[in-house]
């Protein structure tokens, strides 16, 4: 009787324990969602115009804003009062602000001749990035 006692209570703590282990899991090992704003951008190609851009977004911009950089590549703008910005490379860029939810967002960079230059999302709880 004694033994079979302790079993049940054996089986009943190895139950519990497999519960918690579980939970924990699952809590701390759930994957991260996609930022669907990344999905939408990585359709827009360098080159594309306004309208093209628009399009593989499937939205128009909430923001358009004019500004001056220097663009290290499609990814990477840098304000021309970075320090690591050529200043004789500074140049006007049209920046397409999109967002489908407040939280996350997409920018495309636009050169004067209506090009797609650069382009880049974020969401806004991450504090590497700088919001146009």
């Amino acid at each position: 009787m004694k033994t079979k006692r302790l079993l049940s209570i054996c089986a009943l703590a190895a139950s519990v324990c497999m519960a918690i282990i579980a939970v924990l899991y699952f809590a701390i090992d759930r994957p991260a969602s996609m930022n669907p704003m990344l999905v939408s951008v990585t359709k827009v190609h360098v080159g594309y115009n306004a309208d093209e851009a628009d399009a593989a977004m499937g939205m128009l911009p909430v923001s358009i804003t004019d500004t001056d950089g220097y663009l290290m590549g499609p990814m990477v703008m840098l304000t021309p009062e970075n320090e690591l910005a050529p200043k004789d490379q500074v140049e006007p860029f049209s920046l397409r602000k999109y967002t489908n939810d407040g939280h996350h967002y997409a920018v495309v960079a636009l050169r004067t001749d209506g090009r797609v230059a650069g382009k880049w999302a974020w969401r806004d709880s991450d504090p590497r990035i700088t919001k146009p």
